[in-house]
């Protein structure tokens, strides 16, 4: 039975993600192996214990915020309006 066009594109696309899946994968895992973060740790400071609230105004003078964080606090002073 000849193979037609479509079919011969339908398993090249087919092909080329099941490579890319295992591409990805195979980056994901590298990266989780060397210990990546995606910088998720920043947000959360480690002398506070998980889950404990906290007041951001006296915490900002203290400490830097990162950009997300500051983004954060606006958005909080925008709920309080």
């Amino acid at each position: 039975m000849p193979l037609t066009l479509h079919c011969i594109l339908r398993q090249a696309k087919q092909t080329r993600q099941e490579e890319e899946g295992r591409v990805g994968k195979a980056q994901m895992d590298a990266a989780l192996a060397a210990g990546a973060s995606w910088g998720f740790g920043e947000d959360a400071p480690e002398e506070i214990a998980e889950g404990e609230d906290i007041e951001w105004r006296p915490y900002a003078e203290t400490h830097s915020l990162t950009d997300k964080q500051v983004l954060r606090c606006a958005v909080s002073v925008l709920h309080e309006i």
